[in-house]
């Protein structure tokens, strides 16, 4: 695989995050774990959770667009000729289904877990792949597959869509009192990786 673009939760840039992009570069995949705060001075810049999550609502979603749009441009630059992907979790999932559906060409697949628009978004879709994984006990952010489903159905995007039945939101979240490694993160984990690869493996 070439390179991820890593997007937090609504927790911003935390140490999860890290570890993440940790697990990321393990597999020998440059990774770029962006700060949609950076603009505000960072996550580090609050004094906590709440008051990061408050700032992230404050922000324009087309600045969030923006800023993606500028980590892969970083990415593409130190990976010449290397395919591009992007995942995100909870608020992040809903981030990258942003960009999917922003008329983003340098993305090969998308991965989003336990968070979605409910907006459907546009018919057309470059990304090729996208791989959505729901919690569910997650009822709020489940009731939007159907209209995800039919998005990436009406765009011909090859995709698969996972709902774990005993994971609720944030269950990929090691820090978190919903982490879930049993029923969930340790499975998501292996098939967005083996996702990635399929993109990476493509001759398009």
């Amino acid at each position: 695989m070439g390179g991820v673009l890593v997007i937090h939760e609504n927790r911003g840039l935390n140490e999860h995050i890290r570890t993440v992009a940790g697990r990321f570069a393990a597999k020998r995949i440059l990774r770029i774990a962006l700060d949609l705060l950076s603009e505000e001075g960072g996550t580090g810049a609050f004094p906590g959770e709440a008051e990061v999550a408050a700032a992230l609502a404050q922000v324009p979603p087309e600045r969030f667009v923006a800023d993606m749009k500028a980590a892969l441009s970083e990415l593409k630059r130190r990976l010449r000729g290397k395919k591009l992907c992007a995942v995100g979790y909870c608020f992040g999932g809903n981030m990258v289904w942003r960009l999917l559906t922003s008329n983003e060409p340098r993305l090969a697949a998308g991965a989003g877990t336990t968070g979605h628009s409910r907006k459907a978004g546009p018919s057309k879709v470059p990304v090729p792949r996208y791989f959505g994984i729901y919690g569910g006990l997650d009822t709020r952010v489940l009731a939007t597959k159907p209209a995800a489903k039919a998005a990436l159905e009406a765009a011909r995007l090859k995709h698969e869509l996972l709902t774990v039945t005993e994971a609720d939101h944030a269950f990929f979240n090691d820090t978190g009192a919903r982490f879930n490694p049993a029923h969930g993160a340790t499975e998501a984990w292996r098939r967005t990786l083996n996702w990635f690869d399929a993109a990476d493996s493509r001759q398009d």
